[in-house]
This record gives structure tokens, C-alpha cells and sequence, in this order.
């Protein structure tokens, strides 16, 4: 599920949440993949990049921080960056925060 904000300045921004469908690592970038409709199996996916950090940088480091969640119910808020190749419009997803559900306890 995608909901778009246009802030005052001009920034978009979303919240995308679900359970995260797979992580492909792509380098400096995991793309972190949601259903856009979970009750329909044939719709399509939505990819969130989580960038790493580039050198000189500090903050968190997004790319460390998706690497497990492969099936576990995250929200996000992401940049969003219009992008036009071909004559169509594209919307990129940026990870700008991510919330995730606690894992369930083993201990007794």
C-alpha cells in the first residue's frame, strides 16, 4: 500500500507498508519488495531501494538495515522521485525510515 504527501517545499514523500516480499541485494542497494495488493497473487511489486552509505557519510545505514526482512511486516517512509523515460511516468521509492514489527521471543 502506497500513500503519496506533497509537502509544502515541493519534497514527495510516502508510507509504504506490508510484509516484504524479498530482498534482492543489487550492490551498494537492497531493493526491498512489497505486493501492491496483497489479496490479488497476480499483482504487481513495489520496490523500495535502501541505499548504503557512501564513503565520508554518517547516519544510518539502510542497506544493513534491510538485509532480514524477508517476510516481516515493515512500514516505510520514502522519498519519491518522478522519473520519465519513454514518455512514461515512473515513481522511484527511497527508504528514508523504516519501523519494523518486533520478532517473536524464544526465550522461556
Amino acid at each position: 500500500m502506497t500513500n503519496p504527501f506533497e509537502l509544502a517545499d515541493g519534497k514527495r514523500l510516502g508510507v509504504v507498508q506490508g510484509y516484504v516480499i524479498d530482498v534482492k541485494d543489487r550492490g551498494d542497494v537492497n531493493m526491498v519488495l512489497f505486493k501492491k495488493d496483497t489479496s490479488d497473487p497476480s499483482s504487481k511489486l513495489i520496490a523500495v531501494a535502501a541505499w548504503s552509505l557512501a564513503e565520508g557519510q554518517s547516519g544510518a545505514d539502510m542497506y544493513e538495515m534491510t538485509k532480514d526482512l524477508k517476510g516481516r511486516f515493515v512500514v516505510c517512509i520514502v522519498n519519491i522521485r518522478i522519473k520519465e523515460k519513454d514518455g512514461k511516468r515512473y515513481e522511484n521509492y527511497d527508504l528514508k525510515y523504516i519501523a519494523k514489527a518486533p520478532l517473536k521471543s524464544t526465550s522461556a
